[in-house]
């Protein structure tokens, strides 16, 4: 599947990111702790000489004050792709806002969120897309 919103290069990565999954998921199936995916995941992903950084820490501004561990994204993948795992019976409306939190914050434009929970891989695959800053509210 390719998104006309994001370069080439980045399609292409996201590609790689869900074929590897698909495979790590086929593999383990689903009952096993998050960690273990990200390790077999990012295993997959080096193969495929992506460079992979995994649980990154970026920094956050508060009162003008740097927070320098704010958030702990699971896959940063060739400094573009960020990915977020779960493996949980339901992924909740937070994991969403969390991982667009981490996409402004870092920059990066498109990140991935995976449950290996679910028992199809793709009933747990989302695409997401930092949204835009909300206009201030007039009034």
């Amino acid at each position: 599947m390719e998104y006309t919103d994001v370069d080439e290069e980045t399609n292409r990565i996201t590609g790689i990111i869900v074929d590897e999954g698909l495979q790590v998921h086929r593999t383990l199936g689903p009952g096993l702790y998050e960690w273990v995916y990200r390790e077999c995941l990012a295993k997959r992903l080096r193969r495929q000489s992506l460079k992979v950084a995994c649980e990154v820490t970026f920094p956050a501004f508060f009162d003008g004050e740097r927070l320098d561990s704010a958030f702990r994204v699971d896959m940063d993948i060739e400094a573009k792709v960020l990915v977020e795992l779960k493996a949980v019976p339901l992924v909740e409306p937070a994991a969403f806002a969390q991982l667009r939190t981490y996409l402004r914050t870092s920059g990066r434009e498109v990140g991935l969120l995976m449950n290996f929970h679910a028992p199809r891989f793709v009933d747990g695959l989302y695409r997401v897309r930092p949204r835009a800053a909300r206009p201030p509210r007039e009034g």
